[in-house]
């Protein structure tokens, strides 16, 4: 978007600060003192969903400070629930933003009227009102390599998190090769961001892109984060044979669908020689209810082949899961694991296989019916992330767990808690102090155990969840079954819980598991959680509880 104003405006006809809240972990107000240095003409604000509310703070305070000042609101969350936004924001920019932000900038100017630019809501006496919805961009090509030089790049390659490459770590760029996706999942915003449309730069632009990224920055790993890159098996033909005459150097990953990879088969090879590490499929879930529940359009026969066929190119086979979507019991859960070991393991013990949460993302099919398919676990719009369990399925809720051990082991009671800090299972935020950490932990073993000890086949997963409500001090009115629908995961992922309904015995999995973890016990991820918990000392800037974003 800088790049664009940049462009339009011309360099030395505009000015433009960029303050990363969420890169550089920024409070409110050290953002707003950051952003109040200088007599802006307008101020600007993209955010996630997760981040509405710290982004709704900032521009409250902005706005008793520079009370003058157009506060501008953009990005998907504002996009979808402008009416949310606007008591926050003089404009909100609808969707592709390119055209309609530079329209709306020359018009806050004194070059028109801003409410006559299409593309824009903003607030009328008291009413909300939308513009003329504006024609999305006709040619990709035409936006501008993005302004990288007004970014502190160094926390976004830091080896941490979603910065590391798939497959060879380091540090990546992101690239975009097209705008887009025709499906229709129920849990994705990308049909009411992009209305089902497809569009596709030119593969020139693209390695033009990569050249320019090794050449400045000495960095040749890339993520395509587009909704589908091999959709167009063809368009992926040509730039995959014009990367390859480039000359250039890279390793790169993609998200692709599996009927996208069976219907382009005979392109993976070439994929491959071109730098391709691995195509990340959305499985989501193994269980078909679910995948019928989140009109996913694809098979577990499709999921399959699209593995092998990965595979035997030399790919990577990466994928994605999201746990607590309708349909899913604890059955499906124990299936599920199985059948990912069988896809994905080559170690000789079994492991898990967890991945996000199922989100309610406002814009969403997923997020109109969701009271109707569970119970919606958000507070606000903070827990509207997908390392936050904010949703759980009446599927779920409503199965009653009989515990498959007298006692429950102590590898296995590990194994639940190790993998709550893997999915990152928010009490467990390694940036609180180690004291309340090592609390939380404690607590969560006792409360693991008396789940356990409860798993009796007399009671649902809800029974139990409102249940631990009122014998343990939780302030928090979700957190017992939020609590309950984790351990309930974990603990029938590894055979130790099962449904009352399944007639069938199960082989519990934990002593496998667990020399599994053993034998990644030195990943940097368990040795920062160690050296956090061993820590006594801690910064002071962490004592406040301040809200991050």
């Amino acid at each position: 978007m800088s790049a664009w104003l940049r462009r339009e405006f011309g360099p030395a006809n505009i000015e433009i600060g960029v303050i990363e809240g969420h890169a550089r972990n920024l409070g409110v107000e050290e953002i707003v003192r950051e952003a109040t240095r200088k007599d802006w003409d307008a101020y600007l604000l993209s955010y996630w969903t997760a981040f509405a509310m710290q982004a709704y703070a900032v521009s409250d305070r902005l706005k008793r400070l520079r009370p003058n000042t157009p506060i501008v609101h953009g990005g998907v969350h504002a996009s979808l629930v402008p009416e949310d936004a606007l008591p926050h924001a003089d404009y909100v920019v609808l969707g592709e933003g390119e055209i309609t932000l530079a329209e709306l900038l020359r018009a806050l100017g004194g070059e028109g009227d801003p409410r006559r630019v299409r593309g824009i809501a903003y607030r009328e006496n008291g009413s909300v009102r939308l513009t003329e919805t504006r024609p999305l961009l006709e040619n990709l090509d035409d936006t501008p390599f993005p302004a990288y030089d007004l970014l502190d790049l160094e926390p976004y390659f830091r080896q941490v998190g979603e910065n590391i490459m798939h497959v060879v770590g380091g540090p990546r760029f992101p690239l975009y090769p097209s705008r887009g996706c025709p499906f229709d999942c129920a849990y994705c915003c990308s049909p009411a961001m992009w209305r089902r449309k497809v569009r596709w730069r030119s593969p020139a632009g693209v390695i033009a892109e990569m050249r320019r990224c090794i050449e400045e920055y000495g960095i040749s790993s890339f993520h395509f984060w587009d909704d589908n890159s091999m959709l167009g098996g063809t368009w992926m033909e040509h730039f995959c044979r014009e990367l390859l005459d480039s000359g250039l150097k890279t390793n790169w990953v993609a998200l692709t669908r599996a009927e996208t990879i069976i219907k382009h088969r005979e392109i993976l090879p070439l994929m491959r020689r071109a730098g391709c590490l691995g195509l990340e499929i959305g499985i989501e879930s193994t269980s078909e209810k679910a995948l019928e529940a989140m009109d996913k359009g694809q098979t577990l026969v499709e999921i399959e082949e699209a593995l092998r066929l990965q595979r035997q190119a030399g790919l990577h086979a990466l994928y994605t899961l999201m746990a607590f979507s309708p349909g899913e019991d604890l059955t499906s859960f124990w299936v599920q694991n199985r059948t990912m070991d069988r896809y994905f393991n080559g170690s000789r013990f079994p492991a898990l296989y967890l991945g996000q949460f199922a989100t309610t993302y406002p814009g969403t099919r997923f997020f109109r019916e969701a009271p109707r398919e569970g119970m919606v676990l958000a507070r606000d719009w903070n827990d509207h992330h997908h390392d936050t369990v904010n949703f759980a399925p009446f599927s779920l809720l409503r199965d009653v767990p009989v515990r498959t051990r007298r006692i429950l082991p102590w590898s296995g009671a590990a194994i639940c808690l190790a993998a709550m800090f893997r999915i990152r299972y928010e009490v467990f935020d390694l940036e609180q102090p180690p004291s309340r950490l090592r609390r939380n932990l404690a607590g969560h073993w006792k409360r693991l155990r008396w789940f356990y000890r409860r798993c009796d086949g007399t009671k649902t997963i809800a029974d139990l969840g409102e249940e631990m409500q009122r014998i343990f001090p939780i302030e928090d009115r979700f957190e017992g079954i939020r609590f309950c629908c984790v351990a309930a995961l974990l603990l029938a992922c590894l055979g130790l819980i099962k449904s009352a309904n399944n007639p069938h015995s199960i082989r519990a999995i934990h002593r496998g598991v667990f020399l599994y973890y053993l034998a990644n016990l030195f990943n940097p991820h368990y040795l920062k959680t160690l050296g956090r918990l061993g820590r006594r000392a801690f910064s002071p800037r962490t004592e406040t509880g301040e809200t991050r974003c």
